[in-house]
């Protein structure tokens, strides 16, 4: 056997321990990855609910989430319907949505994104839907006796990043928290509320 080929089997040898370390390590982020993948392929929409109430049990559930919601807007348009729509319904847990709001606000560029899919499935038209969202936050933010403290639900966090992102006001809208939403909200009717004209119903849930 050559010198040559006794160094070859050695670094394939060496290589396979290394990967296979590698793997061993990092096992749990892959089957996470794994099961995104598997999400991705889902054809109909159950199948895809499987999937994601998956991420949201176990104690690691909330770093699954993370990972989860880092997928969305990633080169896969069924998932990203699939997701938000799961997002968007009742079977979607509150961690869920606050990994999906935040991870909007570490990528804000993606805001556009889900305020295009939020007016698509908008259950009434958008610019009623916005106008009762707004009547109800009003009440909350700018009524004679606003509510103390009162925080949003990741879901109503949710719904206001949309408007804000509709009425031009991104950077708002990634800095906006069930806890600071008030002054943002405040600050913006002020300011740049005027901006929101009318907002049409889509034609599809994502844009091209």
């Amino acid at each position: 056997m050559s010198r040559m080929f006794r160094a070859f089997v050695l670094f394939v040898s060496l290589a396979g321990v290394f990967v296979g370390s590698w793997v061993y390590v990092h096992r749990q982020r892959i089957a996470w990855q794994w099961a995104c993948y598997k999400a991705g392929l889902a054809t109909t929409s159950q199948q895809a609910r499987r999937q994601f109430a998956w991420f949201e049990q176990g104690p690691d559930s909330p770093e699954k989430l993370r990972v989860l919601a880092a997928k969305w807007a990633t080169g896969n348009a069924q998932f990203d319907r699939h997701m938000a729509e799961y997002v968007t319904s009742g079977d979607s847990s509150m961690a869920l949505r606050r990994a999906f709001s935040e991870g909007l606000a570490r990528r804000p560029e993606l805001l556009p994104r889900w305020a295009h899919y939020w007016c698509w499935q908008a259950p009434l038209e958008p610019d009623r839907h916005i106008a009762s969202i707004l009547e109800y936050l009003d009440a909350l933010a700018l009524g004679d006796a606003p509510v103390a403290g009162q925080q949003l639900t990741w879901r109503e966090l949710l719904d206001l990043q949309a408007v804000l992102t509709l009425s031009g006001d991104v950077d708002r809208a990634a800095r906006t928290t069930p806890e600071n939403w008030c002054e943002h909200y405040r600050v913006w009717t002020e300011t740049r509320r005027a901006t929101l004209g009318h907002v049409p119903r889509p034609s599809g849930p994502l844009p091209e």
